[in-house]
This record gives structure tokens, C-alpha cells and sequence, in this order.
């Protein structure tokens, strides 16, 4: 019989090397563009609503300062010239003006009331205690603004 040798002659084991990293499949590189796509989509977005609600936060900000319903409307409609056409805004006065803000705000909060704006803009008589006036301008602008089309007067 033969006796079996101490040592057979083998040699060691040799694993593959490991799958590299790069070059990175084109689904990889897929992937990254669709995410630097999103963000910068929405870094764009948040850019453009940010910007869109400048004038709103400025008037915000403005409308608290205010002692009279005067200075109130006029911040109201200083706001409402950076958001609407200036050629068809110019030209509401009065009336057309309540009606316009009632219209954009979707209730009726200006032109029920318009002879009480009216005397208390144009006129000294003592302005009646139901109706706040600077609280009735900062509910349009909370409510009203941003329009949903920029630009235009709705009908």
C-alpha cells in the first residue's frame, strides 16, 4: 500500500479581484442626472415662489405701520400694481375699485361698505366703529395675492 504524502503539492487559493467602482454604469450615471435634474428643478421653484411673493411680504410688513384708512388703501393699491396690469388698474376708481378688490378677494368685504371708504378717505366725518378699515386692507392682501394668473384682472 502506498502511504499517503505529508504535503500534496496544491497551490493557494486565487480569488478574483473585486468589480471596480468606475467606470460606472450608464443606469448610474442615469440616476445622477435625474437627481441633479430634480434638485436644480426645485431650487428653481422655490427661487420663483420666494420672488413671486415679494411685494406681498413688503406690503405685509408696510400695512401694520398704517394709522389711516387712507394710507391702508393706498398700500393696498401700491400691491396691487405689482401683481396686475397697470393700464386697466389705473383707471378703477371708486366704485370700480371696490369692486375690483371684492372680486379678486372672491367675498364681499369693500363694496357694501363703500360709502363708509369713501367718506373715510376723502372726507373728515368721523369714521363709523364697526368697520376697521387697516384690518379689511391686510385681509385683502393676506387673502387676495398672489392672483392665480400674474398680470391680469380677472372678469
Amino acid at each position: 500500500m502506498q502511504q499517503p504524502s505529508e504535503t500534496l503539492p496544491l497551490k493557494g487559493l486565487h480569488l478574483p479581484e473585486a468589480p471596480s467602482w468606475f467606470p460606472l454604469s450608464p443606469a448610474w450615471w442615469a440616476s445622477f442626472a435625474a437627481i441633479a435634474v430634480v434638485t436644480a428643478f426645485t431650487i428653481w421653484l422655490v427661487k420663483r415662489h420666494r420672488a413671486h411673493r415679494v411685494a406681498k411680504n413688503a406690503a405685509l410688513k408696510l400695512i401694520v405701520k398704517q394709522t389711516t384708512p387712507s394710507q391702508a388703501m393706498e398700500v393696498v393699491r401700491q400691491v396691487a400694481f405689482s401683481y396686475y396690469d397697470r393700464k386697466q388698474l389705473a383707471s378703477l376708481t371708486g366704485e370700480a375699485w371696490y369692486q375690483f378688490l371684492d372680486k379678486e378677494l372672491g367675498n364681499t368685504r369693500f363694496e357694501p361698505n363703500s360709502e363708509s371708504w369713501q367718506s373715510a378717505l376723502y372726507t373728515g366725518k368721523p369714521l363709523p366703529k364697526e368697520i376697521d378699515f387697516i384690518a379689511d386692507c391686510e385681509y385683502w392682501i393676506r387673502h387676495a395675492l398672489p392672483p392665480k394668473k400674474r398680470g391680469q384682472v380677472s372678469d
